[in-house]
Formats: structure tokens, sequence, C-alpha cells
């Protein structure tokens, strides 16, 4: 054991029905748990100088507090190089890599002392729920590997500072956020399932027919995560992408994603779409241009937007529908 001066010394607040426990050591970030009786939020410490770790936002290309947060549970935390695993209600984890959130792994859950084991990677759980009187799911044990195609939804304790969004993207009808290869974090739209950054979305009408599908039945397309799922009946999209800072209009690359799931003909759902109140398509019909459960994805540049970017799809014959919509700062 060293005999030198403290490098620093942790100063933590403490409110009412808190406590801090279950310190821990991930790369090179000493991990705080403070843990309430509905859920547990994590927040990260420099291990040389002990100042608070920041994360690079992927909304506003800014320094935002790095944390998560997982549900309730007792658990004990392990840490591996990019994963953090803990009991949130089921399984769950946080990847270090992908910086997403938290993740659930739905359908069974961990022991009281955390039974999820990575090494050599391969992902062991074994059923460690002997004694416990929890009402939990499944009792079992299994092994998982990773398979990047495998859906992965997160929830985020990330947050946005209302200053000007330069990549973003709106994942319609989807059960939660998940970060794409280009670094595009998809947001669910509407939130459900958990905490996410919240940027204002108007939609018209405010509750049209979500829809979503497992994108293992896309048949092919970009973006399957994205066009699994969906809104039917919008007519109208606004997302505010500023409410401080800079007040000059920016230009937005926009790409817009569709899929076609109803047993439908071609001729059977005609729209038009407009960005910015100027029309960009005179007639879509996404049938002629893609499979039914394929994505289908139309670009448009030099997008100048303020404070809020609109889009508006038109009815010529049927519903429009649309999957998504990304947003990026040229």
């Amino acid at each position: 054991m060293g005999t030198g001066p403290k490098a620093w010394v942790p100063r933590l607040g403490s409110g009412r029905h808190r406590m801090w426990w279950n310190w821990f050591l991930h790369q090179d970030t000493v991990v705080v748990e403070s843990y309430s009786d509905s859920h547990a939020d994590f927040y990260g410490f420099d291990l040389r100088t002990g100042k608070r770790k920041a994360r690079h936002s992927a909304i506003t290309d800014t320094e935002i507090p790095w944390g998560f947060r997982r549900r309730g549970g007792c658990t004990k935390n392990l840490s591996c190089e990019s994963l953090v695993l803990f009991r949130s209600s089921t399984a769950g984890y946080y990847d270090s890599a992908g910086d997403t959130g938290t993740v659930n792994l739905s359908g069974f859950r961990t022991g009281c002392k955390n039974s999820l084991i990575p090494a050599a990677g391969i992902l062991s759980a074994p059923n460690y729920t002997s004694g416990c009187t929890c009402n939990c799911p499944v009792f079992t044990a299994l092994a998982l590997v990773h398979t990047p195609s495998v859906e992965s939804w997160a929830t985020s304790t990330a947050t946005w500072d209302d200053t000007r969004a330069k990549r973003v993207g709106i994942n319609f009808g989807a059960p939660g956020d998940h970060r794409a290869a280009n670094g595009t974090l998809w947001l669910v739209f509407p939130s459900v399932g958990g905490t996410s950054p919240d940027l204002p979305i108007r939609t018209v009408p405010p509750d049209p027919r979500w829809f979503y599908h497992h994108s293992a039945r896309m048949k092919g397309g970009p973006s399957p995560t994205v066009t699994a799922s969906g809104a039917e009946g919008l007519t109208q999209i606004a997302i505010t992408l500023r409410q401080t800072g800079d007040a000059k209009p920016a230009n937005y690359t926009v790409h817009m994603l569709f899929a076609e799931y109803d047993d439908l003909a071609t001729g059977d759902r005609v729209f038009g779409v407009a960005l910015q109140g100027k029309r960009v398509i005179e007639r879509l019909d996404i049938l002629a241009e893609a499979d039914r459960r394929t994505g289908l994805v139309k670009e448009f540049r030099n997008i100048s937007a303020d404070d809020v970017l609109t889009i508006d799809l038109i009815p010529i014959t049927g519903r429009p529908t649309l999957c998504g919509i990304e947003a990026v700062q040229e």
C-alpha cells in the first residue's frame, strides 16, 4: 500500500432517502452509485484528479456530465472493459463504448449479488436466484455473446442543454433510444420506457397510429432499426433544434426514412413532403420505389433552420407514413 499524500478526497452531497454506496473502478473512472427507493444513479470521477467525468454530447457537440441510471433492485455492480453490469429490475448493462444509456435484458434477472459475469467475450448468467423471495421473471441460467445485428434499446439520463442540436435522429414508434454507427443518437418518440434527452417535438395529429416491428422482419434497405417502426397519419412534425445560444439560422442535411408494412398496392398510399414550408417531394409512393418491409431514405441538403425544423406530410391518397428523421448540421 502506498504511503504518499492523498491525490483527492471525494466530496459528495446527500439528499433525503438517498445514500452513496457501491464504489467501483471502470477503466480510469471511479464510479459511484447513488441509490434511492426506485432507482440508482451512477456518477464518474477521474481516477487521477477526482474531477467529475464529462461525456461528449451526441446532440450538441458539447461536454455534459457523465452518468447513467438503473432501475430498482438489490445488486452489486460488475465491470469489464466496455460494460457495467447490474440488475435494473431485470438484468441490465451500460455500454461505455456506445454510451447510449442503460439497456435492459428483459425476461430474466440477476441474483441479489449480481450473477452477470463477463469473461473471454461471453456474458455468463448462472442461476443465482436460489433463496430469493422476490417476484421475478424466469429462473434460468444462460450465456450470451455479442451480436451487433440484435436490437439494443436504451434509456438515458443524458440531457439536452437547449443549445443548437448539431446531429440528432427522431425514431417514431420505437421502444427506446439507440446509437447508430455514424454517431447519430436516435431518440424514441413518443418517449416510452424511461428517460431520454428531451428535444421538444410537436406533431399533428398529436396521437397518430404508432407501429413497431422487430428489425429482423425488414427485408432490406438502410437503417432497419429505424425503419421497423413509425407513425401513420402524421401531417406535420415540428422539431425544436435550439432554445438558447446562437440565434443565426443553420443549414442541415435532412434524411427522412420510410417503409411500407401494410398490405397495399402501388398507388394506395401517396403523399407529398415539404420542409420549412417548401415542397421537396411532389408525390411519394413508397411501394413504387421499395418493396414492402424495405427501408427507403430521402436526402435533402441545405435546409435552413433557426429554432424549429418543420416537416409537412401532404396526403394525396391514403394516410402518410414516416419512420424517422435525421438532421445533421452542415
